[in-house]
């Protein structure tokens, strides 16, 4: 279910992209689904690649560089998904940057679970771990 609440999220940032970046084209509803998808994919899939391949120049830019490999995610996106269109690559920098704003503002807002581990030094003959959620008034249950 929360799966399917962030694809929803992220498909209507992608169709508000277009009001608040300009060189950004979405057909429609169904195209930012598609879009949300398939740049969920690319970023599962190949951005840890990208990011393996251009550790050097991130560590050398103090992270900086994510944007732009970021950037390079949403253009290959729109490349793959007819129907949407992004002209230039700040164009796509810049949805990035509202993309992951959206994302980072909506897991702020998710519950979430924390599992912890631990063992006893005394006893060694197996771990316990303690299962915690955060509920929706912030505090640990």
């Amino acid at each position: 279910m929360r799966l399917v609440f962030k694809w929803l999220v992220l498909s209507f940032t992608i169709l508000a992209l277009p009001e608040l970046v300009p060189g950004v084209r979405v057909a429609g509803f169904p195209t930012a689904l598609a879009a949300a998808a398939v740049l969920s994919i690319l970023n599962v899939l190949v951005k840890p690649l990208f990011i393996l391949l251009t550790l050097p120049l991130t560590v050398i830019t103090l992270g900086l560089f994510l944007l732009v490999v970021n950037g390079l995610m949403f253009q290959f996106a729109s490349g793959l998904v007819s129907g949407m269109e992004v002209e230039s690559f700040g164009s796509a920098l810049f949805c990035s940057l509202i993309v992951s704003c959206v994302s980072w503002v909506m897991q702020l807002r998710s519950p979430r679970a924390i599992r912890w581990s631990y063992s006893p030094r005394k006893e060694k003959a197996g771990a316990q771990s303690i299962e915690m959620h955060q509920k929706p008034d912030g505090t640990w249950e």
